[in-house]
């Protein structure tokens, strides 16, 4: 050993070695993955890191063979003949990791690029979602007056809109995104950053949660008459509407449009179902306190005052009596006991097929059908619904996942109400024809309805 030159660690000697070599090695993958004209990124990515792999595989070769030897030149203290049994090698490694850092550059651009498609094609579907044609249905009640004048509001059918408020959400508020959705992305087999992971969770729950196209008050001139509003305390104290847990917009916006179209529509009446109510903090979701309850009561009887109908002798309220009263907001609340007059508890009898299948859907609801009219008498004070609705599950977020042309499911919760609307005549006029018709519902819910659907409910009350 000569006095200027320190021998360095065998260990870390022979570990800078293997780097070294490493990437020698690695040089063939790299050319496969710049050369081949390959459109998966996974493949292209895997070609190249193959490289190293080999390399330790094959640690036995004439290569790894000289990391022994240039190992035992240092253990003897022989740093120069170590340098010279490595030099081929050293002399490549900086070339080939300016290459290897340009290709690895390109991998994770092309690894972007990928994940931005998918985003997009989650965003915008691989098809569009045809337009809802909505027609001025603002004063269909005031134009049947003579027909229905006299008779109990609780005899009507009503269409109605299920997650009304659900037209804009924001997702990106929310605390955690659900479990369908967290299952159907940890499924993809994709290595995702924490960063791009909630930007899909984000994009995945705004397609799968967006249920209606048009404000509460279009959704009323356009002729609903009852709305599903799931309420909850955002974390800034304000009153919200939301669908499952992301947020949407404030409660006071969509007191407001109903109002607001009361104040238009002297002879209409709206029924309001509260629901789902709850509070969000950061970290998770909780129930409500006594205060938040009654403050919640609060702002719903000062937005409406005197246009609140009481829930005594409701069974006898004719929409005559209600109009001329102009007590013509009726708000109900399920799953608070509310004790107020004003606000009716235990109003709402709830009921929906749970399933993405329009065949399973048509024949849940067939038979719900039979099953109200059985129960006339017991639900004479209540709101029995009746749900035209497809609930996505985990196996249709996978669907939207795909590639476009891999399945012609829908792939947003707009396309799954679309399919479902587009057969709502048929099976409407069907169940007319049996004997239990539609005698038993007080309401048939959609998500974004068309003007058929809405048209077609309103027409059940030809009868009265």
């Amino acid at each position: 050993m000569t006095s200027d030159c320190r021998p360095m660690s065998p260990k870390r000697f022979t570990m800078l070695a293997a780097v070294a070599l490493s990437m020698a090695v690695a040089v063939s993958g790299v050319r496969d993955a710049t050369e081949a004209d390959l459109s998966d990124v996974e493949l292209q990515r895997d070609t190249f890191w193959g490289g190293v792999g080999r390399f330790v595989k094959h640690a036995a070769t004439d290569a790894g063979k000289s990391v022994v030897k240039a190992g035992a030149a240092v253990e003897r203290a022989d740093v120069a003949a170590a340098k010279t049994i490595l030099k081929p090698v050293l002399s490549v490694a900086s070339p080939i990791a300016g290459l290897a850092k340009s290709v690895k550059k390109k991998l994770q651009a092309m690894e972007q690029s990928a994940f931005d498609a998918l985003r997009a094609r989650i965003e915008k579907g691989c098809e569009n979602t045809p337009k809802v044609a909505w027609g001025n249905l603002s004063s269909w009640m005031q134009k049947r007056a003579s027909m229905i004048h006299d008779v109990p509001l609780l005899q009507l059918v009503l269409p109605g809109t299920h997650d009304s408020g659900a037209y804009q959400l924001y997702p990106e508020k929310a605390s955690a995104a659900s479990k369908q959705t967290t299952a159907a992305i940890s499924k993809m087999n994709q290595v995702l950053s924490s960063q791009q992971t909630k930007s899909l969770e984000v994009a995945v729950e705004r397609t799968w949660a967006v249920a209606q196209t048009k404000t509460v008050f279009q959704q009323l001139e356009g002729g609903i008459r009852y709305l599903d509003l799931r309420v909850s305390l955002a974390t800034d104290s304000q009153w919200i509407v939301h669908h499952g847990d992301i947020p949407g917009n404030k409660l006071q916006t969509i007191l407001h449009d109903v109002v607001k179209f009361l104040a238009h529509n002297k002879g209409e009446i709206v029924v309001m179902e509260f629901s789902d109510v709850k509070a969000f903090t950061q970290q998770e979701v909780r129930a409500l306190a006594e205060s938040e309850k009654l403050s919640l009561f609060s702002i719903i009887k000062t937005t409406f005052g005197s246009q609140l109908a009481a829930a005594k002798g409701i069974s006898n309220l004719t929409v005559g009596k209600l109009v001329d009263r102009n007590t013509r907001a009726v708000a109900g609340f399920t799953g608070l006991q509310t004790n107020d007059p004003l606000l009716w508890d235990n109003f709402f009898v709830n009921d929906y097929a749970n399933t993405p299948d329009l065949n399973t859907m048509s024949s849940h609801n067939t038979a719900l059908l039979v099953k109200l009219a059985g129960q006339r008498t017991a639900n004479a004070n209540k709101v029995t619904k009746l749900s035209w609705t497809l609930t996505p599950n985990e196996g249709s977020i996978m669907e939207s996942l795909q590639t476009c042309g891999s399945s012609k499911k829908p792939r947003n919760l707009l396309a799954l109400a679309a399919q479902a609307n587009g057969a709502f005549p048929k099976w409407l006029s069907t169940a007319k024809t049996h004997a239990s018709g539609v005698q038993g519902v007080k309401t048939i819910l959609f998500d974004n309805p068309t003007l058929t659907a809405i048209e077609d409910v309103i027409k059940c009350n030809a009868a009265h």
